[in-house]
């Protein structure tokens, strides 16, 4: 459009001018017409083009507004995308690196899985081939035990039989029973040389025993004088006191006629002292109170402390016993472990030990083999190792190919001389066939003189066995026979002791003891009796008095209608105590159920809360999970409605573009035209050109204005082709307008699916706010209802605390009204009970002395009867201990017999046994001997195997036996050989030399095979003890742990002990304390401290009312006291006569004391006689036992001196065969233990090698698991390979974790490249927009420029037409003029080109050239001018 603008002046000016050139008239009237028509056209032409330039000018401008909007909104379009662009790259990226992180982590897991996987498959394949030989071995050594079990097995029933045999024979003896024996016959022996020396010291001491007993008896005889005597003293003491008593008793009459003188004053001082003493008592009272109130109060706060500070005590008690606890408990868990551990390493170390001795053992055998003389590995090795037997194996074949190398060089050597020395063999053959004849003779003639030397010597120890018998039979006839009679004693001795218990009972010396106390006592009962009966009568004196002032008491405090009074008004206190105390109850009962109320609803609010924070919580996820959603949606429609802006704008672009092309395409017909056109012109010039005859000089403006027009024809072809190019970059526009336009509508999709998944998020998270709202509403709504309840609840406490302390204080109240009442109830019970306690107290005494009197006669009867039992009971216990001595000795005896009878019994059962043996044995060698008489061995006959086994001589024998048939034999073969010689020589050559190769070969394999072993053993023995020494640091490291976990157990039990005994000893001191009880304790304290502020207040008024009662009390006082002097002066007098009574009665009392003094020496003199006496006869039953223990002890040490003979000999034999037995038993308990090892060991090599086996394919399953996983495309291990092992399981979470990665990975890449894309088609399309718009700016200004161009056109156009009716000479003017014109324009033109260009130089291109064509344009038009007036006038 641009260039149409630029081009259509000049193609106007170069078609004007064309037409002038084909229009020129040759004759004035042509030149005329076409100069009126040149000047119409000019002005028609500048007026269209000035109308043009206008609408041009007004476009441009709309232009330039529509293009600064559009470059406004694009540029805020790209900084919104690039925002997203830069969030959609920050994701990517972050998605990218958890892609990567998520891969890297999950090969990770293949690669260190696998490794452990291939390790432990390497590990249980050779633990699967370790257990395979191991089950190999334990079955060749279960085979080897059975064996050895069954051999062991047979020699126990052997043995075992031969011991029952022994035992039968001597009885069950052993070392102790020999040893005891000897203890016996020693201990007897011993005891007899005791017994001795007892029976002198017995002697002696019951010499000594007699003596004392007469000095005992003097002294009693003194001690009962002297009581005499005391008694007589006490006796005259007693008669003065009574005489004294007597004249204080007149003294007492005058003493009450001056009290009844002194009683009238004193009844109305008392009358006086009353009302004070009321006064006092409710000052007393209010005192009290008020002290208790204090006390209370500081009591209370005193508690309050001491209450806080136990539960504190407490409190740290126990937390330091539950620490104590814990700390035991970790301290036990680790002992527990650290045991473990040393336990298992020690077994671990031991094993190793074992292992690394047994490779030792191995290694040294294989050292030590003398392999080259044929020694060879035993069997225990072969079994233990399997390369043992293979070396034995070689062995035996090097050995063998050895021998037979030797054999066949000595057969080489000896084939040679095998002919010349077959007839030497042969005599050889027959002298020894003569030696073994002339030994088997000589064998048989020495067995036999031997066997008839043991027949006489087994039939001599026969005969001397049955002598032994039949001595050891009398001895146990005779052993019987005494055992008879001592039981016979025993029985006797029985009978007595049970006629002395049934005559005297079980009497002990204790009993004796007991009489003689009571005898003690008894006679001290009577003294007691005395002196109460005294004192009773006293007090009967004294009880009668304390009656008469009782009741005068009573009645001065109002008698009985006073008490009546009281209790009356005590049972309505208490009635009202009562109903206070049950509301008191009823409001505590009130304020728990209340505070258990609060407690719930405390509870339910606790809970509530914890709700309402985790809605709380939720709302808030959930409310922020909204706003993303929400955000995310504003996001996809802000990017959504730019994509539709620039589809729109797209759209727009594309149908400006489609006029643009329009318009180009209307340019190009009119250029291609316009082109067509000049073409013709210079076909035409150049056929005018060719005519012939034409003048000089219009052939040369023929040939000027062709090459003006040629130089208009390739203007006109630039033009074309600058429309042509411009067409094509049109062309180019909308192409890649097209393609961004479907790449806006490939956006407008993609964002309305996330558009669709944006608003399903958005419900999502509406939906979940609602809930969480909700739930938080919930939540809220019901924290707040608990919180009220909460509140009117506490309310309720409150009011109930409040009730409970009115109620409280309202029974406290009642409490000291009932207290003061029951106060003076009490001080009127007290005179009562103090007038029925004396008048009870007075008829007490009475009776009590009267009592007393009667007791005084029969405490004198019973002690009277306690001496006779004391004597009868000691002589029955005498008479006891007699019999039971004789008892005792009896059973002793019998038991001794018995024991002689039963030793004698197994003497002779052990003889019986031992002359079987000796009759079996010389039976057994009457059969040897007649065997070996009969024996027919010159033909082979031999003796049997039983004749062997017990015998070895038959053995030896039968080797001499089948000598002299192997001689036999050899000398038939010598014979056989002396004919097969000669083959053997041909033979031995070639024999030697197979046996040399084969030889050479087996000595290199043993070489071989001894070689690698040695190294194997080496190499195995060094790992076994770098292993054991392992062990052994582990186990020592284990040792040193379990025993500071010991230590350490230790420590913590003993915290714990002293923690606990703390916690107890504070609980106990304490008690079991709550901060309830703190706060309690509290609130007794602020209650006490206001019950204190009442009692001071009530105590102030009572000290006023009883200043006034102390005034009139004192008057009282003096007339009184007169009285009372009076009453005091006849005291005095009486209290003389009493100082007499008093003394006569400590004179008695003296006496009674010299008494007692004198009874107590007479029973400690009769004590020590009795016990003199007891003393001298239990010294004579002691001499009498000694005595018969003496002779007792030398019977015992007779029959044990024989018994420890008859002992000595049974257990020898009895030893011997224990010990065979015990050899073989432990023989076949080793053989059983070994076979049940054995077998316990291949049954646990068994399921060791299945257990390897399964454990082998379980590994290759899993590594194989793991080597076919497609984890990159999600493929995860199934459900059974995690539950068989862990490790599947994390895997199978990294690959998820991985996948989603993955997937996220590309979710984030598809949303950055889209972001990338819509970032660069907004870039591109911003910079178009500022290109348009830079555009816009230069086409306003070349449309004004051209504007105001037209406009000065027109200007010239009509001053031009004014003048154009001048004359002709004037006619160069206007072309002069037009000429300057068309250079003032082209000079205009330049200001405003340098203008634009400084305006818009950075955007716009080609417009100088396009000024330039416009300027050529003019200056060839206004050139054709000239040249046209130029012909006109020449032709003029």
């Amino acid at each position: 459009m641009r260039r149409r603008r630029f081009m259509a002046p000049a193609v106007v000016a170069m078609l004007f001018v064309n037409t002038i050139i084909q229009n020129a008239p040759a004759e004035q009237t042509v030149e005329t017409e076409a100069q009126e028509i040149k000047v119409n056209s000019q002005t028609t032409q500048a007026a269209q083009s000035l109308e043009e330039a206008k609408v041009n000018l007004d476009q441009a401008k709309g232009n330039t507004r529509q293009a600064q909007s559009a470059m406004e909104k694009a540029d805020q379009e790209v900084k919104d995308a690039q925002k997203v662009k830069v969030d959609a790259e920050a994701a990517q990226t972050e998605a990218v690196q958890k892609e990567a992180a998520a891969k890297e982590a999950v090969e990770q897991g293949f690669s260190e899985n696998k490794m452990q996987f291939e390790s432990e498959l390497q590990v249980a394949n050779d633990e699967e081939s370790a257990a395979q030989l191991k089950k190999e071995a334990a079955d060749a050594a279960l085979k080897d035990a059975q064996t050895k079990k069954a051999k062991a097995q047979t020699s126990l029933s052997e043995a075992q039989k031969k011991y029952d045999e022994a035992i039968a024979q001597n009885g069950e003896l052993t070392q102790a029973d020999v040893d005891q024996a000897n203890t016996d016959a020693e201990e007897a022996k011993n005891a007899v040389t005791e017994q001795e020396r007892q029976v002198e010291s017995a002697q002696k001491e019951a010499d000594a025993a007699k003596q004392a007993l007469d000095d005992a008896e003097k002294e009693r005889a003194q001690a009962e004088a002297d009581v005499q005597a005391a008694k007589e003293e006490r006796d005259a003491a007693k008669q003065t006191y009574l005489q004294e008593a007597e004249k204080s008793s007149e003294s007492d009459s005058n003493v009450k006629s001056a009290q009844e003188a002194a009683q009238n004053a004193q009844k109305k001082f008392d009358e006086a002292k009353s009302a004070a003493d009321d006064l006092k008592v409710q000052q007393s009272k209010k005192q009290q109170d008020l002290l208790d109130a204090q006390a209370a109060a500081d009591e209370a706060a005193k508690t309050y402390q001491s209450v806080k500070q136990k539960l504190e005590e407490n409190e740290q008690a126990k937390s330091e016993l539950e620490q104590a606890k814990k700390n035991v408990t970790v301290a036990d868990d680790v002992c527990s472990k650290a045991q473990t551990e040393y336990d298992a390493l020690v077994q671990a170390w031991k094993e190793k030990q074992a292992e690394a001795a047994a490779l030792n053992e191995k290694l040294k055998a294989a050292q030590s083999c003398d392999w080259e003389n044929g020694d060879e590995f035993d069997a225990a090795l072969e079994q233990s190792d399997e390369r043992f037997s293979n070396l034995n194996k070689l062995i035996r074949t090097y050995i063998q190919a050895k021998e037979a190398e030797t054999a066949a060089a000595q057969d080489q050597q000896e084939a040679k001389k095998t002919v010349q020395d077959a007839d030497t063999a042969k005599a050889a053959a027959e002298q020894k066939k003569a030696a073994a004849k002339e030994a088997v003779e000589h064998g048989f003639s020495e067995n036999k003189t031997q066997f008839e030397s043991e027949l006489q010597a087994a039939n001599d120890e026969e005969s001397a066995a049955q002598s032994k018998k039949e001595d050891a039979d009398a001895a146990l006839k005779d052993a019987q026979a005494k055992k008879t009679d001592v039981e016979t004693e025993c029985s006797k001795a029985q009978k007595k002791y049970d006629e002395a218990i049934a005559k005297n009972g079980e009497l002990t010396q204790a009993d004796v003891d007991q009489a003689q106390n009571a005898e003690k006592e008894a006679e001290n009962a009577v003294k007691e009796q005395e002196r109460q009966v005294e004192s009773k009568q006293t007090a009967a004196d004294a009880a009668k008095q304390a009656l008469e002032t009782a009741k005068q008491e009573f009645d001065n405090l109002g008698g009985a209608q006073a008490l009546q009074d009281a209790e009356s008004k005590k049972t309505t206190a208490q009635k009202n105590v009562e109903q206070a105390k049950k509301d008191k109850d009823q409001t505590q009962q009130n304020l728990e159920a209340a505070q258990k109320k609060l407690e719930n609803v405390q509870n339910q609010l606790n809970s509530a809360q914890k709700a309402l924070e985790t809605s709380t919580a939720a709302k808030t996820v959930a409310d922020d999970e909204l706003k993303r959603a929400q955000k995310n949606k504003a996001d996809v429609e802000t990017l959504q409605k730019d994509t539709d802006d620039r589809k729109n704008q797209c759209e727009t672009e594309i149908n400006n573009l489609n006029q643009s092309l329009k318009a180009c395409e209307g340019k190009i017909i009119t250029e291609q035209y316009s082109l067509d056109s000049l073409e013709k012109i210079i076909k035409t010039i150049n056929d005018d050109l060719q005519r012939e005859g034409i003048p000089q000089s219009e052939r040369e403006f023929l040939e000027a204005q062709l090459a003006a027009t040629q130089e208009s024809r390739d203007a006109s072809k630039n033009q074309l082709d600058a429309y042509m190019e411009e067409y094509n970059k049109l062309t180019e526009e909308k192409k890649s307008l097209e393609k961004n336009l479907e790449t806006v509508n490939v956006n407008l999709a993609t964002l309305k699916k996330m558009q669709a998944d944006a608003d399903e998020k958005l419900l999502s998270a509406e939906t979940a706010a609602k809930q969480a709202q909700a739930a938080f509403e919930e939540a809220q709504k019901k924290y707040d209802g608990l919180t009220i309840q909460k509140s009117d609840q506490e309310t309720q406490v409150n009011e109930c605390q409040t009730q409970l302390k009115d109620r409280e204080n309202a029974l406290q109240t009642k409490q000291d009204e009932l207290n003061a009442i029951e106060g003076q109830l009490k001080i009127l019970k007290q005179a009562e009970d103090a007038v029925r306690s004396a008048e009870s107290e007075k008829k007490n005494k009475e009776a009590e002395l009267s009592n007393k009197q009667q007791d005084l006669w029969d405490a004198q009867a019973a002690a009277d009867e306690a001496a006779k039992t004391y004597q009868s009971v000691k002589q029955k216990l005498e008479e006891n201990e007699q019999a039971k001595s004789e008892l005792e000795q009896a059973k002793k005896n019998v038991t001794v017999a018995d024991d002689v009878c039963s030793k004698a019994q197994t003497e002779y059962d052990a003889l019986v046994q031992a002359w079987k043996e000796k009759q079996a044995e010389a039976a057994a060698l009457n059969e040897k001997l007649k065997a070996a008489q009969s024996c027919d061995w010159e033909n082979g006959d031999e003796f049997d195997a039983a004749l062997e086994q017990s015998d070895e001589r038959f053995s030896n024998l039968n080797k001499l036996i089948r000598a002299y048939i192997k001689a036999k034999e050899a000398e038939t073969a010598a014979a056989q050989d002396q004919q097969e010689a000669k083959k053997a020589v041909q033979d031995a050559d070639a024999a030697k030399e197979a046996a040399e190769q084969k030889k050479a070969a087996a000595k290199e394999a043993v070489e071989q095979g001894f070689s690698e072993n040695k190294r194997q053993f080496e190499s195995e023995l060094q790992a076994a003890n770098d292993e054991e020494s392992v062990a052994q640091s582990k186990k020592e490291d284990a040792d040193a742990a379990l025993k500071d976990a010991q230590a350490k157990k230790t420590d913590a039990e003993t915290e714990r002990s002293k923690a606990q005994k703390k916690y107890d000893e504070a609980i106990a001191q304490n008690g079991e304390l709550t901060q309830a009880d703190v706060d309690q304790a509290n609130t007794n304290a602020e209650e006490a401290k206001k019950a204190l502020e009442a009692a001071n207040d009530e105590l102030a008024a009572v000290q006023k009312q009883l200043t006034s009662a102390q005034e009139l009390l004192q008057n009282c006082s003096d007339r009184k006291k007169a009285a009372d002097e009076d009453y005091d002066e006849a005291v005095k007098k009486n209290k003389l006569n009493g100082q007499q009574t008093l003394e006569a009665k400590q004179q008695l009392d003296e006496k009674q004391t010299a008494l007692d003094n004198a009874n107590a020496k007479l029973t400690q003199a009769t004590d020590v006689e009795t016990s003199a006496e007891k003393e001298a006869a239990a010294k004579d039953t002691a001499l009498q036992k000694k005595q018969q223990a003496l002779q007792t002890a030398k019977d015992a040490e007779d029959s044990a001196a024989k018994t420890k003979e008859s002992v000595l000999q049974c257990f020898e034999a009895n030893e011997q065969a224990k010990r065979e037995f015990e050899q073989a038993k432990e023989d076949a308990a080793v053989a059983e233990d070994a076979c049940k090892k054995a077998q316990s060991e291949a049954d646990t090599a068994l399921q060791m090698w299945n257990e390897k086996q399964a454990l082998a394919a379980q590994w290759k399953a899993n590594l194989q698991a793991l080597a076919s996983c497609d984890w990159e495309n999600g493929q995860e291990f199934d459900l059974s390979l995690e539950e068989a092992d862990e490790r599947f399981v994390r895997l199978n979470e990294l690959i998820r974790a991985y996948m989603q990665a993955k997937k996220n990975q590309k979710a984030a890449e598809d949303t950055a490249e889209t972001a990338q894309e819509w970032y660069s088609q907004l870039c591109a399309a911003v910079t178009k927009a500022k290109q348009e718009y830079a555009v816009a700016l230069a086409d306003e200004a070349i449309a004004q420029e051209i504007y105001d161009s037209f406009l000065k056109e027109q200007e010239t156009s009509e001053e031009e037409s004014s003048s154009s009716e001048e004359s002709s000479e004037e006619q160069t003017s206007p072309s002069t003029s037009q000429e300057s014109q068309a250079q003032t324009q082209t000079q205009s033109q330049t200001p405003s080109s340098s203008q634009e260009e400084s305006q818009i130089k950075d955007v716009v291109l080609g417009i100088e050239d396009y000024s330039m064509l416009f300027g050529l344009g003019l200056a060839g038009a206004g050139g054709m001018l000239l040249i046209w007036l130029a012909l006109k006038f020449k032709r003029i």
